[in-house]
Order: C-alpha cells, then structure tokens, then sequence
C-alpha cells in the first residue's frame, strides 16, 4: 500500500497506481510470508541471489543498522507510517496482567522502549524526544488515507474468486498468488 499510495502523492491516477504496483510486483523475486524474516534471510546469505534491493518495514532497518549489518536504507518522500495498534483478546481483557501490559505500551515509558526498537511512538511527548531516531518523510500518509483497512482490505487483498482485490489480480496474473 506503500507504493500504491506513493503514486497517488506524487499525482497519478488510481490507474497509474496500480500500473506503478505491477511493475514493482514484477521484479519482486521474493515475496515470503513474513517480511522481518525475509529481511533476515536477505542479510544472512548473500548467495541465495535474492536480489539487491529489499522493501521492508522501517523497525527492521533500523534494527539492522543498528546491529551494524551491512545495510543502507532509504525512507521514500511518500511513504505510508505503519501502525502498530494494540489489542487484547475477551479473555486478555479480563486479565490484570494483560490490562497492565496494555497500559505500560501506552505509557511514555513503554513508547520509548518502542522507539529504541525502531518504531514510531504514538505520545506526542515521546515522539519529540525521539525525534532524531526517524527520518520525516516529507509526505507521510496513512492508511486511512486510503480508505482504511475495511476498505484497502476488500478493493486490494480480497481472495473471492468472484471479485478479488487488484494486488490479488495483479499477482495472479504474474503467477505470484499467495
């Protein structure tokens, strides 16, 4: 959605959105199940002939960069900020233990261990504090600005053989389905 809504800050249509994400999706040669350990595997073997270049959530390459591994990283203009929300289950939500982890990852003091992990804090308070730790994309957009998840979720990734989701068709088409 990244590149998708990328597209759409610079001024292209839907239409050329998509053209935009086919293309990416073309010369993607891997495309794993999880991208924190596709990144991993990327880093560890240099021989597998994964490709040169990696996208990838910004925590990993931070974390990466941090773990002195061998990787530069580039935060696009027009990216979109991920967003880690936090959930309790019925039964986490009569759970003390639970409440109060749920309380510590909102508090200042949970948003900065976040931050030296290499996500963006939601607290105002932390994420001045944690400022210089992330580059300011000049034009950092959410998914909201997409629609929200309901909606990228059903006109992108739906799987209905009857009316799936333009990234499903995309990759069908490629021979890339999941």
């Amino acid at each position: 959605m990244a590149a998708y809504g990328a597209e759409l800050k610079l001024g292209k249509t839907p239409a050329q959105a998509q053209s935009y994400v086919k293309s990416l999706l073309q010369k993607t040669v891997v495309q794993g199940a999880s991208a924190s350990a596709e990144f991993q595997s990327f880093l560890a073997d240099e021989t597998a002939n994964k490709g040169d270049v990696f996208l990838d959530y910004e925590d990993d390459a931070i974390q990466a960069k941090r773990a002195h591994q061998p990787v530069d990283y580039v935060i696009p203009k027009q990216t979109i900020l991920i967003e880690n929300p936090i959930g309790l289950t019925q039964t986490g939500q009569n759970s003390p233990a639970a409440q109060a982890f749920e309380n510590f990852l909102l508090s200042p003091q949970g948003q900065a261990q976040w931050a030296r992990l290499g996500y963006r804090p939601v607290l105002p308070a932390v994420a001045s504090e944690t400022r210089k730790l992330f580059p300011h994309p000049a034009q950092l957009f959410t998914i909201e600005s997409l629609g929200g998840w309901d909606t990228v979720t059903n006109t992108f990734f739906s799987t209905t053989t009857s009316s799936p989701g333009i990234i499903t068709q995309i990759e069908n088409a490629l021979g890339q389905a999941s």
